[in-house]
């Protein structure tokens, strides 16, 4: 390898490392700020009151916490990469697969996370879509996630905004 090529890959990887390190975390536990929310024509329930994530430099482990159509308490786990690569998992009571992938942009100071849902009993047509764009306040001290979820009935656009407990 000659010097030039060698300064090239030191250079792109000591500028990889550094956009690495300064990308944000959103390890903590959020609670829904519903008065700051924009949930259009999608009820409140749908989303989770309180989450608990869980991040490393490869993954992230969301925990979420929120109510069904009845009222009842529901937990569900997600796990997914940040490098872009799908993680599969069987949610709902195992009625639906649910592949992730969490991407961090540029700057990592965003990141998107990607779901597709699939029913288990037809893995090869997905069901609905939900698109997210993560990002934290200045102070770090509030979650706000932008959300679009597409299914055959069309489009939902909900903003979301967590605080850190």
């Amino acid at each position: 390898m000659g010097l030039a090529a060698f300064m090239v890959l030191l250079l792109t990887t000591g500028i990889k490392s550094v956009a690495q390190s300064k990308r944000v975390n959103f390890s903590g536990t959020w609670t829904i700020n519903l008065e700051k929310c924009k949930f259009g024509d999608v009820p409140k329930w749908v989303y989770p009151a309180k989450m608990t994530i869980e991040q490393t430099a490869d993954s992230i482990v969301q925990l979420s916490t929120g109510v069904n159509a009845d009222g009842a308490e529901v937990k569900l786990t997600t796990s997914f990469s940040l490098d872009g690569k799908p993680v599969k998992a069987i949610v709902a009571e195992g009625k639906l697969i649910q592949q992730t992938t969490g991407v961090w942009s540029e700057d990592g100071k965003s990141l998107t996370k990607d779901a597709i849902y699939f029913p288990s009993d037809n893995p090869a047509q997905p069901q609905f879509g939900v698109l997210q764009v993560w990002t934290l306040s200045e102070n770090g001290k509030s979650l706000l996630i932008n959300s679009k979820r597409e299914d055959a009935n069309g489009k939902a656009i909900v903003n979301l905004v967590y605080q850190k407990r």
